[in-house]
């Protein structure tokens, strides 16, 4: 049978997803941990041929990225489920690169989770139906995104990494204008973060 570890550091969800799990009598053992490494120590122990490690993608002090090398490099067969509140679709596009087999979304049903695990047993990645919303969204916002001469301009020298105060003095404007135009960008892109955009704006050529 399957066995299933969680590393999640909220008890209460921790807990529910626990029994949650449990009750659907579809794994040997379930077991949550709230400290990587006390999780990576429990691997150690276990000789299972299948196993799931359901991941929060938000842990203090926790690179997730190093986690799940850390778990693979452990139990490589490990079948790797993030579960997450998080909204940009750059990061969760960033998780989809770390060879895992699902995201899941905290406001989705617990129900998602066990289609998520019937998809990766099929050799399939799920995206539950919050997470594929955030994608839906983001790709019909992003192509309408239009900037007028000056915002593309000043995206332009933030993405060159400079400051407010280095472009209000290249561009002879006041900072106050910069932070403007910084919060118009933002509002008609649809991002969370002049980071995130200027990521996405270079990866898709469009500064």
């Amino acid at each position: 049978m399957k066995n299933v570890v969680i590393l999640e550091d909220h008890k209460m969800f921790a807990m529910t997803f626990t029994l949650f799990l449990e009750e659907t009598g579809q794994f040997q053992s379930v077991r949550n941990f709230d400290d990587p490494l006390a999780l990576l120590n429990h691997l150690q122990t276990i000789h299972s041929e299948e196993l799931y490690v359901f991941l929060d993608y938000f842990l203090p002090d926790t690179q997730i990225e190093n986690v799940i090398k850390k778990i693979k490099d452990i139990f490589i067969s490990s079948k790797i489920i993030i579960l997450t509140s998080l909204e940009s679709p750059i990061l969760l596009n960033q998780l989809l690169a770390l060879n895992i087999g699902g995201i899941v979304s905290k406001i989705d049903s617990v129900q998602e989770v066990m289609l998520c695990i019937k998809n990766y047993e099929k050799g399939k990645i799920y995206l539950s139906t919050t997470i594929q919303q955030i994608f839906t969204k983001s790709r019909n916002n992003h192509q309408k995104i239009e900037l007028t001469k000056k915002e593309l301009e000043i995206l332009q020298l933030l993405a060159a990494g400079k400051s407010v105060t280095e472009i209000a003095n290249e561009l002879n404007i006041s900072k106050h204008t910069i932070v403007t135009h910084r919060r118009n960008i933002l509002t008609k892109s649809d991002f969370n973060s002049i980071s995130d955009l200027i990521i996405y704006m270079i990866k898709n050529k469009l500064i």
